[in-house]
């Protein structure tokens, strides 16, 4: 199934959900989850997110949605919003909220059923592994932020 990634809103963008996502970085590795079997878009690996409920912020949202995914608890204060992605499914728009949040020593995480597996990958390694739809174009942007920062 084909999806299309904007950084700005399409003519006629209309999203039904918004979510937003989490690069954990440490030593220039992110952690990455692989989806469960019974999940959509099973075998797929992405970063800890997923929606935002309708009384959140994003920034709620993913602190939320990364503790209960991995059992990492996130710092308000040291959660950088990298940017936004409108993406368009053939059935769906919907909105991905990006951060990033870097860690000086990888913290333990614990799954939740939603993700079979957890690793920390190098940056020139993600890509070959099977993301989830718009991962690519995620990763795209945490690689174009991350680098303006150091400039």
């Amino acid at each position: 199934m084909k999806i299309l990634c904007f950084n700005q809103p399409p003519e006629d963008f209309d999203p039904k959900i918004h979510a937003a996502g989490c690069f954990l970085e440490c030593n220039q590795e992110i952690l990455y989850l692989k989806r469960s079997k019974n999940r959509e878009e099973a075998g797929t690996w992405c970063i800890p997110g997923g929606k935002i409920e309708k009384e959140e912020t994003p920034k709620e949202a993913v602190i939320r949605e990364v503790f209960e995914e991995v059992d990492i608890a996130l710092s308000e204060s040291q959660l950088i919003f990298l940017g936004v992605l409108y993406m368009r499914l053939p059935h769906l728009d919907y909105t991905f909220y990006m951060f990033h949040q870097a860690f000086t020593s990888k913290p333990p995480f614990n799954l939740n059923q939603e993700h079979s597996e957890g690793l920390w990958m190098a940056l020139s390694e993600i890509e070959t592994y099977p993301l989830i739809r718009g991962g690519k174009e995620a990763l795209d942007l945490y690689k174009s932020q991350i680098l303006k920062s150091f400039k």
